[in-house]
Parts: structure tokens; sequence; C-alpha cells
């Protein structure tokens, strides 16, 4: 790797820090000091509901739809509002407690639904879905599954605007109300029963 290239890369991995802290001014330096865009950066300000940040790095050629290194892509960040019990939920999504104790109490911004709308205009796949490794050959959960799993209303809102199947069922045969049932996240049962009358 050429010095440029190294430069590039350790700058990387300081954008990516700026990026989870939504440290805004600090990523458009880096951004202007040619830093590597990667998809944890873009992953980490969706985490953060960064909305200023996910613009820069998608204006800085970030793809919406590149998995970070969990394997996550940046729509399911945005779904989950950054959720730290996302990885979790993708691998397993059958034996995933969302209440279990181990996780800290976790409250969706105004820039988590912001940050979706960004990532939807952007080109992100509405309808994206994300399979465990023991059925990678199956159907998947959807942003929207992942949306009512996590009580994340106005991600729900601009999913479907946008294009999703609220509908779709995952390998199990379970549906975006089916999570929100399980997982008792209400306002997403009654968003997505007023969403599937239609």
């Amino acid at each position: 790797m050429s010095t440029a290239g190294a430069t590039r890369a350790s700058l990387a991995a300081i954008l990516e820090e700026a990026a989870a802290t939504g440290d805004h001014a600090r990523a458009v330096e880096l951004l202007s000091a040619g830093a590597l865009v990667t998809p944890n950066a873009l992953c980490h300000a969706v985490a953060a509901g960064s909305n200023e940040i996910v613009t820069a790095l998608l204006d800085a050629g970030a793809n919406p739809n590149a998995p970070d290194t969990r394997g996550v892509a940046p729509i399911f960040v945005a779904a989950a509002a950054g959720h730290p019990a996302l990885p979790t939920f993708l691998a397993d999504p059958d034996h995933t407690n969302l209440r279990a104790a181990i996780w800290p109490a976790h409250t969706p911004s105004i820039g988590h639904a912001e940050v979706t709308w960004t990532l939807l205009a952007r080109g992100a796949d509405p309808n994206a879905r994300a399979a465990p490794a023991t059925r990678a050959t199956h159907a998947g959960v959807s942003a929207v599954m992942v949306a009512a799993a996590f009580g994340h209303t106005p991600a729900l809102d601009v999913l479907v605007a946008r294009g999703a199947d609220a509908r779709a069922v995952d390998y199990a045969g379970r549906n975006a109300r089916d999570f929100a049932e399980r997982f008792e996240q209400k306002a997403a049962m009654e968003r997505l029963r007023s969403f599937t009358r239609r």
C-alpha cells in the first residue's frame, strides 16, 4: 500500500470514530483530508442519527447498500434506530430477546427517521433482506420487520412511503406485524395494521 493509501486508511479509522460520536465538523475535516469512506463509517453515522454526516459520507461516495464489517447494511441500522441489539437480532431473530437486561435503554431520535429517508432517497433498497447465516438461502427479515421489532414507527412510515412491502414474510412466514406483536411494540402494531388494511 502506498503512503497516500496508508494515510487514507488511517484517517478512515478516525472518520469512523467521528461518525460514531456525531462529530460533523471533524467528519467534514477528515473527508476534506482524503479519508477513505468505509461502510463502517456510514453505519456509525446512521446509528448516531446524524443526517448531516450521513449526507456528507454519501456525497463522498459511500454506498447506501454496502454492509459494515458485521454484515449489517445501513438501512437495517436506520430501521432499528441504531439499537445495539441489531446484529444479534439479524443473526438469530428466532432467539433474540430485545428486552433482555444486557441491552442498554435505547430511544430513537428524530435524526434516525431523517437518516432513513436520506438513505432511501440515495438508493438504499427499501426491501433489502438480511438472512441469518444458518438460513442464508432463505428470505430473511426486511427493514420493515426490523423497524417493527424495534418499535421505530417513524422508520416504518418512511420505509412504506418509499416502497417497502409491509406484507412481506421471512423464512418462517412472519411479517412485520408478527415481529411487532412478538416484541410488544403496540404503536408499531397499530401503524402496520393501517398499512396492511389498504
